[in-house]
């Protein structure tokens, strides 16, 4: 069969060795007494592991490797960088991987991703890179991500240990989403500084930072700076400070119960590429939308959209603010017309409502 070129085999149970010729595709699937899989390829590299040499097709295109649970495979993968697929799953030995749009890693015991478990090497074209529930997870190596020199997103979520070393450079980053992870405030500094362009940033529960501030383009930036945080340094782990020379399309920040702003208030205003911006569950943020005085000018005039919770603490300036100020106080940005609230409240919603002529789009959950 030295013509075949797509070959899948699914729930053959008592198969414990193949022998398969030079393919494109292979797919094998619950294959539970299945340990050796030789002359995969014509490749001369060959890797030993457990006294078994298997060999990797240098062409193979698409390889799909479900719940065979004894089948001895090498490391790192995936073994070509020519793979437009490739999905592990259900190997003891080996987290459960993903290349398809972007590669995606999970593993509940993986405690160090290095050249040992990922061929880097391999995947230096990916655009996206997932690292998602690995709760054991510490560190990832340095010199294999900086090989993803064309990486646009990264998303690291449910690994409540993680934390990274310096030197991460990805200059190509466009959006960043780090949720339910140990990451602190100072590597994620040094990361942005070598981002050329940041489309997006989400933080989502974070609990490893607990300040943040915006560093104000040079236009509006005087002797006041969000540059300088009185109480905090740059070296400060807990503080996140976002470098004023990223331009950012979207800001989400949720369920940050603790974080506050450490510098000025209305340190978004100058931000002109800020399109949508989502706060929920952070308290302590409300300076970050409103000034002291509730006036929401403090937004930027580019933004489009606003997802916002309410809250009490929100919720009591803005009807203190309403009530001292009455028609006076400012409205939204023009270009703003698509609203989310939650947590709106009866003593709010009547007065606060009349200040949004804009809004073509409006969403209230959450509010009995």
């Amino acid at each position: 069969m030295h013509a075949l070129k797509n070959l899948e085999l699914v729930d053959l149970h008592v198969v414990r060795e193949l022998l398969i010729p030079s393919l494109q595709k292979l797919v094998l699937i619950n294959m539970p007494s299945l340990e050796c899989c030789s002359g995969l390829t014509a490749s001369t590299v060959q890797m030993s592991t457990s006294q078994r040499d298997t060999e990797w097709l240098s062409g193979l295109r698409e390889l799909t490797i479900h719940d065979c649970p004894c089948l001895v495979l090498p490391c790192p993968l995936p073994p070509s960088a020519l793979m437009s697929r490739f999905s592990i799953k259900g190997i003891p030995t080996h987290p459960t991987m993903e290349k398809k749009y972007g590669f995606s890693i999970k593993s509940g015991e993986l405690i160090m991703l290095d050249d040992k478990i990922l061929a880097f090497h391999n995947l230096r074209g990916i655009g996206s890179l997932f690292i998602k529930d690995c709760p054991n997870l510490v560190s990832i190596s340095r010199e294999g991500l900086n090989q993803f020199i064309d990486l646009e997103g990264l998303y690291i979520t449910g690994c409540p240990n993680f934390t990274m070393t310096s030197g991460l450079v990805l200059p190509s980053l466009r959006s960043l989403s780090v949720q339910a992870c140990a990451i602190s405030g100072s590597w994620l500094m040094e990361m942005l500084s070598h981002v050329r362009s940041l489309d997006s940033l989400v933080l989502y529960y974070c609990v490893q930072i607990k300040f943040i501030s915006f560093s104000q383009p040079a236009a509006i930036e005087g002797a006041s700076s969000l540059g300088s945080v009185a109480k905090h340094t740059d070296s400060d782990e807990q503080l996140l400070k976002i470098p004023s020379n990223i331009s950012r399309r979207v800001l989400y920040i949720s369920n940050c119960p603790d974080l506050e702003l450490g510098g000025e208030e209305g340190a978004l205003r100058g931000y002109t590429s800020l399109e949508f911006i989502k706060v929920q569950g952070c308290p302590k943020l409300v300076p970050l939308l409103v000034n002291g005085k509730m006036e929401v000018g403090s937004l930027p005039l580019s933004l489009q959209s606003l997802n916002i919770d309410m809250g009490p603490e929100l919720s009591t300036g803005a009807r203190t603010g309403l009530e001292q100020g009455g028609n006076q106080v400012p409205p939204p940005p023009p270009s703003l017309d698509r609203l989310h609230i939650t947590n709106l409240t009866d003593k709010v919603q009547s007065r606060l409502l009349s200040f949004l002529p804009t809004i073509t789009e409006l969403v209230i959950s959450g509010s009995p």
